[in-house]
């Protein structure tokens, strides 16, 4: 009776193994799906002036800051310390990425780099990206970007009737 049991046991861990692999399986597929469709939903919201909260980490000592970067017109204006607000060396900005940045990254070949994201439920912006090279590439730890506090700027686009347009 034992053995009987034993032998049910594993047959029933060995099919539930098979079902989650299978499953594994399908939301890795899903991934490069999932990557477009929230490029599409933010595309559509045609937003290409906003700032947002950043911090890169990687191995590098000189990453890790939290900054604040303005973007207009989808390029990098402005970069700030979070900590006070002062200016950050614009020779530094290279280490920020806006949002289609962060896309571009999330695209990468997954062949050859292991790639993490999360997305932002409203705006459906990467809210956490980890890109790292796999074997043999792998010389470095990667690179991680947080990014929160995400604000749409609106844009004075004229005067109308004697009133603002913004859009």
């Amino acid at each position: 009776m034992k053995t009987e049991w034993k032998i049910l046991l594993f047959a029933i861990m060995f099919f539930t193994m098979l079902l989650s692999c299978d499953e594994l399986e399908s939301n890795k597929n899903d991934s490069d799906d999932s990557i477009a469709v929230h490029r599409d939903e933010w595309e559509v919201l045609k937003i290409t002036n906003y700032s947002i909260y950043q911090t890169v980490r990687s191995w590098y000592p000189w990453y890790g800051d939290t900054v604040r970067i303005v973007v207009y017109a989808d390029k990098i204006q402005m970069v700030q310390h979070a900590s006070d607000f002062s200016a950050v060396d614009s020779s530094e900005w290279s280490r920020y990425r806006t949002i289609d940045d962060l896309f571009q990254l999330a695209e990468l070949d997954t062949n050859i780099f292991d790639v993490e994201i999360e997305f932002d439920p409203t705006y459906s912006y990467q809210k956490y990206l980890h890109y790292s090279p796999k074997p043999p590439l792998n010389t470095e730890g990667g690179f991680a970007y947080f990014t929160w506090n995400f604000e749409p700027t609106p844009i004075l686009i004229g005067k109308s009737a004697g009133k603002n347009v913004i859009r």
